[in-house]
């Protein structure tokens, strides 16, 4: 997989571990001062790089430097969070500014250029996401950017795609079918939960078995679910059965996997394992002298 979805997967991977090793410490020194500028910053990064691919990270880190207010206080907190938003604040502004700059140039030679939307389109993504299933699907809704288009040219032939007039159309769309046929909706949506959870399984596997037995304190626990919810909004409302979309929740879910395995190891668990087998074998060898 390539192209500007690996921003999905390079994001999280790059700043959660950071965030884990940074927090556990239970220092507030210039370390994580650093780290939560740059963090910022990356975040922001990606945000124009792939739309919605830095929000989650951001939720994460931002999440568990607030649980860990046992050891950080609100206004060492507050320290963070800011330099978090001047990181996140420094690729904003520099993107947007080539942006104008772009729209500045195009229109000086092009008069009567039709100005596309600056922002990733949302509603086009959320109707034709609408096409996972086939029985109740009355209007033969396609996961396919052409078939948005067409739906659009319907209600209005002159609409220009990934415009304002042409989200209006289809987020028009979306609220209609959810008025009409309400059921195929919900049956969708529950399809792509049971997906998402398919992925949770098989990613973080017997990292979910751990985390029943070896429970992790609540500020570490939290940020992860906080994480895999919002990771799995995204897909949900779109297509999770495309790998690409749904590569943050699977990042995370591997993450999850691979701390609460890591917890348990702390925790003792090949010790426990030891014992079991010891007390098996103590076991048979009772029987076998009685």
């Amino acid at each position: 997989m390539g192209d500007v979805y690996l921003s999905y997967y390079a994001c999280p991977i790059m700043l959660i571990p950071w965030a884990l090793y940074l927090t556990k410490k239970d220092r507030f020194n210039n370390n994580i001062k650093l780290y939560s500028f740059c963090a910022g910053f990356i975040t922001g990064f990606f945000q124009f790089i792939r739309a919605f691919s830095g929000i989650d990270t951001a939720l994460f880190i931002l999440s568990i430097f607030f649980f860990k207010l046992s050891t950080f206080s609100y206004k060492k907190y507050s320290v963070l969070t800011v330099l978090f938003l001047c990181g996140v604040g420094i690729p904003s502004l520099y993107f947007n500014q080539e942006y104008k700059k772009s729209i500045s140039y195009f229109q000086n030679f092009h008069n009567n250029l039709a100005i596309g939307n600056n922002k990733h389109i949302f509603w086009h993504n959320i109707y034709i996401g609408f096409g996972l299933l086939k029985p109740g699907n009355n209007d033969n809704i396609e996961y396919n950017d052409n078939f948005g288009f067409s739906v659009a040219q319907k209600e209005d032939p002159m609409v220009i795609e990934n415009t304002i007039a042409y989200e209006e159309i289809i987020k028009n769309k979306t609220i209609g079918l959810v008025k009409n046929n309400l059921q195929f909706v919900l049956f969708t949506i529950f399809a792509k939960i049971g997906i998402m959870l398919f992925y949770l399984f098989k990613y973080a596997n017997i990292g979910l078995f751990f985390a029943l037995i070896y429970r992790k304190p609540w500020y570490l626990e939290l940020p992860f679910w906080i994480s895999l919810a919002f990771y799995a909004l995204f897909p949900i409302l779109t297509m999770p059965t495309l790998p690409e979309y749904s590569l943050g929740f699977i990042t995370c879910a591997a993450l999850y996997g691979l701390v609460s395995i890591n917890y348990a190891i702390q925790q003792g668990f090949c010790n426990d394992i030891k014992m079991f087998f010891r007390r098996i074998i103590m076991t048979f060898k009772s029987l076998k002298t009685t």
